[in-house]
C-alpha cells in the first residue's frame, strides 16, 4: 500500500504493509491519512511527479502530482515473481523480481512502462550510483553498467 501521510503540515510519502488512523495515532505521531492506492507493496522509487511502486507481480507508476488524489497512470504486464525492490535513472527503472533478478524497464512514457531487459541473478535489492546498478543478494554482489 502506498500511503501519503501529513505530518504537521509537511507532506510525508512511503510504502507501508498495515497503516490506519489508529494505529498512526496509538504510535505517538500527529499525522493524518492524505491519499492512499493498492495493496501489499514492497518498495518505491519516487521521481519527480512519479511514484514507481512494486505491488505484486507488477511495478505500478503512480501520478502523485497532488497527492490527494493518487492516480495510478501504468502498470507493466505481469511478471513471473514478486517485485521486491525499484530503484530509477533516467528513463529506465531497474527492478528485482523474484523468479527473474534484474529487470530493466523503459519507463520513457509512464502509461506504459515495458521490461526491455533481464539479468538472471539470484539478488534481493538493486542500489544506483552514477552508471552502475548495485545488486546485493545472499552471498554475492554484482555491479553492472
Amino acid at each position: 500500500m502506498f500511503l501519503v501521510l501529513s505530518a504537521s503540515g509537511n507532506l510525508v510519502r512511503g510504502v507501508e504493509a498495515v497503516a490506519s488512523d489508529k494505529n498512526i495515532k496509538q504510535q505517538g505521531m500527529n499525522m493524518n491519512l492524505v491519499g492512499q492506492i493498492g495493496g501489499s507493496a514492497n518498495s518505491v522509487a519516487l521521481v519527480g511527479d512519479y511514484a514507481y511502486l512494486c505491488e505484486g507481480p507488477r511495478l505500478i507508476v503512480l501520478d502523485v502530482s497532488s497527492l490527494e488524489l493518487l492516480v495510478m497512470v501504468g502498470k507493466t504486464q505481469v511478471m513471473p515473481g514478486t517485485v521486491q525492490d525499484i530503484a530509477v535513472a533516467g528513463n529506465y527503472g531497474y527492478a528485482i523480481v523474484g523468479g527473474i533478478g534484474l529487470a530493466i524497464i523503459d519507463i520513457s512514457e509512464p502509461t506504459a512502462p515495458l521490461v526491455v531487459n533481464t539479468l538472471a541473478k539470484p539478488v534481493r535489492s538493486v542500489t544506483l550510483a552514477g552508471d552502475h546498478a548495485y545488486l546485493s543478494g545472499s552471498a554475492s554482489v554484482y555491479i553492472i553498467s
